[in-house]
């Protein structure tokens, strides 16, 4: 084995000729090189099926980018993503919970960002019986399998079943904790919020 050396070497960008710099069109087409297998992607992409209507929260955008992330084969980040979206749906539910009782926003932080994410789910979350003992196994099973990945100690196998398994777990819990559906109720072609007047 030999020893590599990183050398720092000057660039210089040749302004007077366009030809040396790459435009969008340029870079995109290198970057999709990476993806040989354009089939399997495909077939990750109908294996996914709907969304389902969802919150617009940001947890909901980090679903949506661990699924792609899944189609396009890159599956431990998907874990990884899977993971710190469970994380945030807790937060999520916690925060909106425990507002109704701490009224100053700076405690309110101050609580939300000292939680530990396994406490909010069992003690607090299902304890009280805002989560179905469902939500609290998959909220666990996500962390459990998600931190093999953020601290590695081993060469993992099944890598793409892991993720296929986790975004359908997310999927899952998308659907009980972040669906409008369960909110809302469809009134005249309006969505309202279940037991109350108001329009969303």
């Amino acid at each position: 084995m030999t020893n590599m050396k990183s050398v720092n070497k000057d660039v210089y960008l040749d302004l007077d000729n366009p030809s040396n710099i790459k435009d969008d069109n340029i870079v995109g087409i290198n970057e999709l090189a990476y993806f040989h297998d354009k089939e399997s992607i495909g077939k990750r992409s109908k294996k996914m099926g709907a969304q389902g209507i969802l919150y617009p929260t940001k947890s909901v955008d980090m679903y949506i980018q661990a699924r792609r992330l899944y189609i396009l084969g890159l599956f431990e980040s998907s874990i990884i993503v899977c993971r710190a979206t469970a994380e945030y749906i807790a937060n999520e539910i916690f925060e909106n919970n425990i507002n109704k009782n701490i009224k100053n926003k700076n405690i309110l932080d101050f609580v939300c960002e000292n939680m530990d994410f396994r406490k909010i789910v069992n003690n607090y979350l299902y304890k009280y019986k805002i989560i179905s003992r469902n939500d609290k196994e998959i909220f666990n099973r996500i962390y459990d399998t998600g931190n093999k990945y953020v601290h590695p100690k081993k060469n993992i196998k099944n890598i793409e079943n892991d993720s296929e398994e986790l975004i359908n777990k997310l999927k899952s819990l998308i659907l009980s904790l972040r669906n409008m559906l369960n909110d809302y109720d469809i009134v005249n072609g309006i969505l309202r919020k279940k037991g109350k007047n108001n329009i969303f």
